[in-house]
């Protein structure tokens, strides 16, 4: 992954064996361990035969009877980039079949790379890009209405998480701004469920953020005050403030 093999076959036959023999565990659904119809940025050459090999061997162990949700999960993950409509359908199976388990989130993380692109870490201090983000696509489109009228404040959780953690480029070059979809989908999700801590923790983070994109404040209370200047704001302006 770090460095591909002049022969492409070699990675392949790795790759094809683990998923045979191994569909289960979590290195078989790793970015590692996909196959890519067509090149990669930085440096990483497409294997077009290996990847049809891949996606014939994970939709057959898909249907198998009695397939487990690991097996669903994985191949949704080797699925999400070039097949996202089928992957959501996995996705949404592995959900049925094993509620308690990461499907939801992995479902928010598919939504999330289907909108802004997806990214993977290639080595300490670099990333390959997987796939440019298509917001107004077909795909894109789907994924904003599925969104726009859910009532799983999880799923609006995990989607806004993905969004606004993503990696972005300049916002010149952007269709749209991830950290106000991301908020978007929080403030739908404690619609549903003004309970949902992990939207509300989530929320107060994006307006950090954005409050620190402002830059310096025109005037901050001197240390010795800011504990009293703070106490004397309504309940909301505090619970922002305080962490």
């Amino acid at each position: 992954w770090i460095q591909p093999p002049t022969d492409l076959a070699k990675r392949r036959a790795r790759i094809l064996w683990l998923i045979e023999h191994h569909p289960d565990v979590p290195l078989a659904g790793s970015i590692e361990a996909r196959l890519f119809p067509n090149d990669l940025e930085p440096a990483f050459p497409g294997d077009p035969v290996g990847y049809q090999q891949a996606r014939a061997l994970w939709l057959s162990l898909a249907e198998a009877p009695n397939v487990r949700g690991p097996v669903l999960g994985n191949a949704a993950s080797f699925l999400e980039t070039t097949d996202s409509s089928r992957a959501e359908q996995l996705l949404r199976r592995a959900r049925g079949s094993d509620p308690s388990g990461p499907w939801t989130a992995q479902l928010g993380r598919l939504y999330a790379s289907t909108l802004a692109g997806a990214h993977a870490v290639r080595s300490r201090n670099s990333l390959r890009t997987i796939s440019q983000g298509a917001p107004r696509a077909a795909a894109g489109l789907a994924v904003r209405k599925t969104l726009g009228e859910s009532r799983d404040p999880e799923l609006l959780t995990a989607a806004g998480w993905f969004l606004a953690r993503g990696v972005r480029g300049p916002s010149q070059f952007r269709e749209f701004d991830p950290d106000y979809w991301a908020e978007w989908c929080y403030k739908r999700a404690l619609r549903v469920e003004p309970a949902a801590i992990v939207a509300h923790t989530e929320l107060l983070e994006i307006r950090s953020r954005q409050s620190w994109r402002r830059g310096e404040p025109l005037w901050s209370e001197p240390p010795a005050r800011a504990y009293e200047s703070v106490a004397a704001l309504p309940e909301a302006e505090r619970f922002e403030i305080f962490p």
